[in-house]
């Protein structure tokens, strides 16, 4: 069998010679795939033969350091399904088919450690067998992994290499690699910048002397150091005086000077203090005309490196925070991701925005010591004391099984919105073959032996009692392991007793799944403790659910947090307000010091709040150092016009250059939510609520005004704007929009003193709007019949988000009702009187401009007609957004998203009324894509 093993793996010595490295790459991954099938079908002499193949074809002998680490990335997964399959061969054959190894499995220490694995798993067979080829004993670093490196065979060959090559971390969006595509780094290609041979002495004083800058000399910069003078009448002795200074203090730029008419060298230390010179240059000043034969002044710059270790990076310190510390591409890059994925607002919200699950796990040995620490002395609360006595494993045990403590393992937090981790997390849970599926049936195993008795549960762990200080047999390890894999958080929760504990009967719920960051403090110690803790957050938490359940209530997050929910937008946005009034708060407490006022937040009762008995408070060891205050009336002017500068200001970091290979293109979209002038209302005065339409728009195609109620993203959440049918009509009864209540001339009958009736013509005001007409969605649908189905859609949606011409103008309600809906008093539906159609308000307006006089044209029919009876309308509250609400696609502009624009629409109550143009004469009109700005 031996040689019939090595005869093959000559064979594939041979076939692989002439291959690339990335063919050898794609076959041996190909032939790890076919072992893969081979060892889930049972089969696994077959499988260990092509794994054996599948070493040969991952064997680049080391010759480069690429190659190297894919060998070591892919030859020892490979080498532990060896191992793995070798354990379930031995359950199938006799020990002695150890001895037919690859020869190969002893280039790694780690395949030695699968042998013994696979040794151990039968504690009966005679372990001489094995010792030929895995020689010496070794220690089982790799004992918990060793059959859990089968890679799904399912996988991509192409995914596996990319797995080998590097770890992507599913929760950064902008990770180095995106830098280094997307930023010009070549500022950073040199780590000093004084290294080049302008700044040094040269020994030949011809070449030297092309290094100075005549018209330059050195000054005082500021620095308050004391320059060196010395006679010297050459200018090459000059620049070795210089640079002999500047070897005395290496990493420091100095300024030498030479004044030949003076026969004087000059030392500064410091790059800013060359600066130019009118000496002998200025022709303006007779002393400098060549009659007088003044030479120009000549300066340089001198920089000499430390002497360091070669392999040290200088960072040059300079006087001036304009030039920046040099430093490394790499440092800056990894810099640049911590900013914008963990420090920027957004990445913030994402972590806020987050979820994670965890299981009930095993009471394992790191568990049992853990928990008889905090049992014996850490309390809870009143009602979960210290135990205040030796702590027995029963005595743990039984806290376990009465749910008073437990082990967790946790995952990593996804973004709800996260599909692809997500759905990755519902794959695994899925399957049956998973790691974390193995663990959980092994966990739920140990929960249901732990209902019954201590005994059983040891039983089931495999508890190996012939050794106390390492009781945990090797299945035990493995699950700890498997576990890992899923779940790399090891947890412990111990509920108060304070309330009832809840034993489940199903030994099944094991799940929880909690909602925020995972982490909720710094890292601390307990006195004499082993471990290192952090507090988790739990706020968000629910369970215990079953692997079932689980994986549908990834379906419900989904669903829940889904952009067209607006869930997840919503949460988002309150949680920026929140952090934007707490930069208020801060900025203008801040404020209120400069004067000299300081408060202390204390709550009502605190017994030293009291001025008179600070000393006797922890806040009379503040600083006392005398403070200047500044004058509050200069420190308001400094408020008041800085206000001004930010209020709806851009203020861009920026990032970096654009690397020459990207496209032209605009990508990402920019937040305006922090330009909001709310921010600086205390300086700037009352600024408009959210609830307060904006009527900055004229349509030209009818002469009417566009009123925006919400700005909405693509999915429908809501941007900015809140309005309300009561903020509308409270708009209507103000003064920012005069024209929204239009005279309107109406027949009334009257009756005189002698008893005679007669018709008189009187003025009044009224709300006028356009109303939808559903005659022009039916004929938007009926006309496109002969179109395809997203066309006739595309039709309807027309027909229905905006103005046509058979749309109509409507008088709403009396005033006074208009009173009642903005004090909230009344629930009555929406009553509105026909006053004419878009069609004839675009004819009226032909008619004005083509004469021009700015007067109402009023027609006596016109008249007649309301005087005969207007038609009415009646809409209760819930549909009066369908009927009166527009809406405008704005499409993507810039870093300006896509997004959508909700109006109403408000024209005069007669046709020929024009008046309203005067206003926007005045003011201008808005374009309905400025609305996203506030």
């Amino acid at each position: 069998m031996r040689a019939s093993m090595q005869k093959r793996l000559g064979a594939c010595a041979e076939h692989v010679k002439t291959m690339t490295r990335e063919e050898k790459l794609h076959w041996a991954l190909d032939l790890k795939d076919q072992a893969n099938q081979s060892y889930a079908s049972s089969k696994f002499e077959e499988a260990a033969q092509l794994y054996n193949d599948c070493l040969v074809g991952l064997d680049f002998d080391g010759d480069d350091a690429q190659n190297s680490e894919v060998a070591t990335k892919l030859q020892l997964p490979i080498c532990t399904n060896l191992a793995a399959c070798l354990i379930e061969w031995t359950k199938q054959e006799a020990l002695h088919r150890l001895t037919q190894l690859h020869p190969r499995m002893g280039k790694h220490e780690e395949c030695v450690d699968m042998c013994n694995i696979a040794l151990s798993v039968d504690p009966h067979a005679p372990k001489a067998a094995g010792a030929t080829v895995c020689g010496p004993s070794s220690s089982l670093v790799l004992a918990n992994g060793a059959r859990h490196n089968l890679a799904p065979h399912a996988a991509a060959i192409e995914a596996q290499i990319l797995k080998a090559a590097d770890h992507v971390d599913p929760t950064v969006r902008y990770d180095e690699e995106w830098f280094e595509g997307h930023c010009d780094l070549s500022e950073f290609s040199q780590d000093m910048l004084f290294l080049g041979p302008e700044f040094r002495l040269s020994k030949r004083p011809t070449v030297d002397a092309h290094r100075w800058h005549p018209g330059y000399k050195c000054t005082e910069d500021g620095a308050g150091r004391a320059p060196e003078f010395v006679e010297i009448s050459e200018e090459f002795q000059c620049a070795e005086r210089c640079w002999e200074t500047a070897r005395k203090v290496p990493g420091t730029v100095v300024c030498c000077e030479h004044h030949q008419d003076k026969s004087r060298c000059e030392v500064r230390v410091g790059w800013q203090s060359m600066q130019e010179s009118d000496y002998g240059k200025n022709k303006l000043n007779p002393a400098n005309w060549a009659l007088f034969g003044r030479h120009q002044k000549k300066a340089r710059l001198f920089f000499s490196p430390p002497s360091t270790h070669e392999n040290h990076r200088y960072v040059p310190q300079f006087e001036s925070e304009e030039v920046r510390q040099a430093e490394s591409g790499k440092q800056h890059v990894r810099e640049l991701a911590r900013q914008v994925n963990h420090l920027s607002i957004d990445g913030i919200l994402d972590h806020m925005l987050s979820f994670y699950v965890c299981m009930r796990f095993l009471p394992d040995k790191d568990f049992m010591d853990l928990a008889k620490y905090e049992l014996e002395r850490v309390a809870v609360d009143q009602d979960t004391p210290v135990a205040g006595h030796d702590v027995s494993r029963e005595e743990i045990y039984q806290e376990f099984k009465n749910a008073h403590l437990f082990p967790l393992r946790c995952g990593r937090s996804m973004h709800v919105q996260d599909i692809e981790a997500i759905d990755q997390l519902v794959q695994t849970l899925n399957d049956s073959s998973s790691l974390l599926n193995e663990a959980y049936r092994f966990s739920v195993n140990v929960t249901e032996k732990a209902g019954k008795s201590l005994h059983e549960m040891d039983k089931e762990m495999r508890l190996n009692e012939s050794d106390p200080e390492r009781p945990d047999s090797i299945y035990v390890q493995d699950m700890r392991w498997t576990a890992r894999q899923s779940l790399p958080w090891s947890t412990f929760l111990r509920p108060s007793k304070h309330y009832e504990h809840h034993v489940s009967r199903h030994p099944k719920n094991l799940f929880m799944l909690c909602f925020g960051p995972r982490v909720a403090s710094y890292p601390h110690k307990r006195e004499n403790g082993e471990h290192i803790l952090a507090d988790m957050n739990t706020a968000g938490c629910n369970g215990f659910w079953d692997l079932e359940e689980v994986i549908r209530h990834m379906d419900r997050i989904k669903k829940l947090f889904a952009p067209e929910m607006c869930f997840e937008f919503k949460l988002r946005k309150e949680l920026k307000l929140k952090f934007m009034q707490t930069f208020v708060e801060m900025n203008q407490q801040f404020e209120a010091s400069m004067t000299g006022n300081y408060f202390t937040q204390v709550h009502e009762m605190d017994n030293t709040g009291s001025t008179r008995l600070e000393l006797l408070s922890d806040r009379s060891n503040l600083s006392t150092k005398a403070i200047n205050f500044m004058d509050s009336r200069k420190v308001q002017q400094k408020y008041d016009r800085f206000s001004q500068l930010m209020a709806k200001a851009h203020s861009k970091w920026v990032i970096c250059g654009a690397h020459d290979q990207v496209g032209p293109e605009a990508f990402g979209t920019e937040d305006n939510f922090f330009r909001n002038p709310t921010a600086y209302d205390k300086w700037l005065g009352s600024i408009a609520d959210e609830n307060m339409m904006e009527c900055k728009t004229l349509d030209e195609t009818t002469g009417c005004v566009k009123c925006a109620i919400a700005v909405k993203d693509e999915h429908g959440c809501r941007i900015r704007l809140d309005v309300k049918l009561k903020d509308i009509y409270q708009a209507a009864s103000g003064a920012a929009y005069p024209f929204l209540q239009s005279d309107y001339k109406v027949h009334e009958e009257v009756t005189d003193e002698t008893g005679h009736k007669d018709m008189v013509t009187r003025n009044k005001k009224g709300l006028c709007m356009v109303r939808k007409n559903p005659t022009s969605m039916r004929a938007a649908i009926r006309d496109s019949r002969h179109l395809s189905e997203a066309e006739r859609k595309a039709a309807a949606a027309k027909a229905f988000f905006h103005v046509s011409k058979d749309d109509q103008v409507v008088m709403l309600e009396s005033l006074d009702e208009l009173n009642n809906r903005i004090e909230g008093n009344s629930g009555k539906p929406v009553v509105s009187d026909y006053r004419y159609t878009i069609e004839e308000r675009q004819e009226e307006k032909l008619k004005f401009e083509e004469n021009a006089t700015g007067e109402v044209l009023e027609e006596d029919f016109r008249i007649l007609a309301d005087a005969l009876g207007a038609t009415k309308y009646t809409d209760s509250l819930k549909d009066f957004p369908q009927k009166f609400v527009f809406t405008d696609q704005i499409r993507q502009d810039q870093n300006r998203p896509a997004h959508r624009v909700d109006y109403i629409v408000s024209c005069p109550c007669s046709p020929g009324d024009f008046s309203l143009l005067n206003y926007f004469q005045e003011v201008g009109s808005q374009g309905m894509s400025e609305y996203y700005n506030r």
